[in-house]
């Protein structure tokens, strides 16, 4: 191996580096941005979690539903619907 090629070796390497770095501190900014706002210490606590809230939705989407419905029928005449 040349020079020339060990020296854009190391450069690649030494960039790779810290990109890998970069990633690293992105990860634990995430982590700790989760730990504050949801009390989850890791993705997998935040993914359970967010399944958690995502049934938590749906059934709130589906007693809204429901309770529109209830009105509509109960107040129709009035809302002329």
């Amino acid at each position: 191996m040349d020079l020339k090629r060990y020296t854009e070796l190391r450069s690649q390497v030494e960039s790779l580096q810290r990109k890998a770095e970069r990633s690293k501190g992105a990860l634990q900014v995430t982590l700790d941005q989760l730990k504050n706002e949801f009390g989850v210490t890791s993705v997998e606590e935040a993914k359970k979690l967010l399944d958690q809230k995502k049934i938590a939705k749906e059934q709130l989407e589906t007693k809204l539903e429901t309770l529109i419905i209830s009105f509509e029928e109960k107040w129709s005449d009035k809302l002329k619907v």
